[in-house]
Formats: C-alpha cells, sequence, structure tokens
C-alpha cells in the first residue's frame, strides 16, 4: 500500500493470507476500510491435525528445487509430501517463470514462520494482536478443516467486536464435502452484502 500510495483499503484473504490481512487490520486500523476473511478465522490452530500436516508438508519442501520441468516436478513431489490433499494445493501453488517452475508465495517466509514455537506464528492468534473496530465479514465452506463456528465464534467476536451474527457478517458457503477440493460454490443468502474490493493475499 505504501509502494503505491494506498491510503485506505479493504483487506481481504484466504486461508493465512487471511490471517495475514486481519493482523494487518488489527495493527493499521486506520488504513483499513474493512476486513474479508476466507476459510479463516482468528483462532489458535497450532495444534489443529490440519496446521500439523501443513507444518509438516512445508517443512518436507525445504530444500525442494522448483527449476526443473513440470511432470518431474510431481514425480518429485510425490516423494515429498505423500498427502494427494496438500500435494494438490502445492502443485496448484506452481506458476511458470523464466526459469522452470516457482512458488507464487515467499516459500521462504512462510517456512519461516510456520516452523516457531511463538506467539508470532500465523497460526496462532495471541492476545498481543489486539482487536480490528472496523467491519468485517467472514465466509467458509460447509466442510472446512480450519473453521468451525462451535469454537469459532467467541474468538470472532473478540477480535472484531462489530460482527452482526450468522448469515450476516458470518457466511456458511455451500462446498464440495470432499477434502480434495479446493474450490468453493458461493451461495451467499443474508440480510447485508456489502461490496468489498479487496486486495487479495494468498
Amino acid at each position: 500500500m505504501y509502494e503505491h500510495k494506498i491510503s485506505m483499503a479493504t483487506l481481504g484473504g484466504h486461508g493465512i493470507g487471511a490471517k495475514i490481512a486481519l493482523a494487518a487490520a488489527c495493527y493499521h486500523y486506520e488504513h483499513v476500510t474493512g476486513y474479508f476473511g476466507l476459510d479463516s478465522s482468528p483462532m489458535n490452530q497450532f495444534y489443529h491435525d490440519a496446521f500439523g500436516d501443513l507444518r509438516r508438508c512445508t517443512h518436507a519442501l525445504k530444500d525442494f528445487s522448483t527449476q526443473r520441468s513440470y511432470p518431474a516436478i510431481v514425480n518429485l513431489l510425490k516423494d515429498k509430501v505423500t498427502c494427494p490433499y496438500w500435494r494438490s494445493r502445492f502443485l496448484s501453488s506452481l506458476v511458470k517463470g523464466d526459469n522452470g517452475y516457482e512458488w507464487n508465495f515467499n516459500y521462504d517466509a512462510v517456512h519461516r514462520n510456520l516452523m516457531k514455537e511463538s506467539p508470532s506464528n500465523l497460526t496462532c492468534w495471541h492476545s498481543s494482536v489486539g482487536l480490528y473496530p472496523g467491519r468485517a465479514m467472514f465466509a467458509f465452506p460447509d466442510y472446512s478443516q480450519f473453521v468451525h463456528l462451535s469454537t469459532n465464534t467467541v474468538p470472532m467476536y473478540k477480535v472484531c467486536p462489530r460482527l452482526q451474527g450468522f448469515n450476516q457478517d458470518i457466511f456458511s458457503i455451500q462446498g464440495d464435502d470432499s477434502p480434495l477440493s479446493t474450490t468453493f460454490s458461493i451461495q451467499i443468502t443474508g440480510s447485508t452484502t456489502p461490496k468489498l474490493m479487496p486486495i487479495l493475499l494468498h
């Protein structure tokens, strides 16, 4: 935002990107007009199975070179990441570069953060992050490894006190129940449908 001289913006993100966006909104709320989080919530996920899987897979790829052909990458990933779901997620994060393929995210930064045993870890939502006083919205699929209303509702309201409740600012999205699916069929209904122009953080 500083680089592009953007003084105010609505921040949005998916998964870890949504946690980064919400942290930015908490720390710099004077520059944030709204927040939208997809399949994420402000809670500690350090001990969740899904986080453990992501952490192990990310660490397994620490010395993995993407500067090779796509078929070669696919074959090597089978040895490094045995879970089909996580393997498909990493494969979908590859983009064609000048010298082969590369990740479409900052792998080194993500790996360093996920290996931290401290509250500053992206998945450990610590009280020091504070709260975001502006308008916020959360959306997640019916099948989600990261958001469960029974355990997430209190953290959502604690960090985002202006939430207006389920089907207003908290949405369940019709999605494929398959754990291998990474796409959703969005069918949102509710009394409010604000128009957001988010800066998406992947």
